[in-house]
């Protein structure tokens, strides 16, 4: 897996790439909580490049999300693939996380 962390006017867009597996996942969500740590509260998971997403990763992102929403933050998610989104729509996270279908769809999306 690969992650790539960049601010697009205020937020912040991780970008990740590849498998997120039972090994990879505690990378994802240390990554995650030291962005939360630090103070962001505006968070877009670009899953563009995501070829494979395992239960733990699902945990991580719904544990992050969680976290945010406490802290009065947003985590969302963008450009998942149809397979990775079926995932999200069959454990009903898809209800919870807004998901757009672009990145600037998603960047837009904390404007509103």
């Amino acid at each position: 897996m690969e992650i790539d962390v960049k601010n697009e006017k205020g937020v912040i867009v991780v970008s990740l790439k590849g498998n997120i597996n039972v090994n990879s996942s505690p990378q994802l969500m240390k990554q995650l909580q030291d962005l939360i740590k630090s103070g962001e509260s505006k968070i877009l998971l670009d899953m563009a490049g995501v070829t494979f997403l395992s239960s733990s990763a699902i945990g991580t992102i719904a544990g992050t999300f969680n976290d945010l929403k406490e802290k009065n933050g947003q985590l969302k998610m963008t450009a998942l693939s149809k397979e990775i989104k079926h995932i999200f729509e069959i454990t009903g996270l898809d209800k919870r996380i807004p998901i757009s279908s672009t990145l600037e769809e998603g960047l837009a999306s904390f404007t509103e």
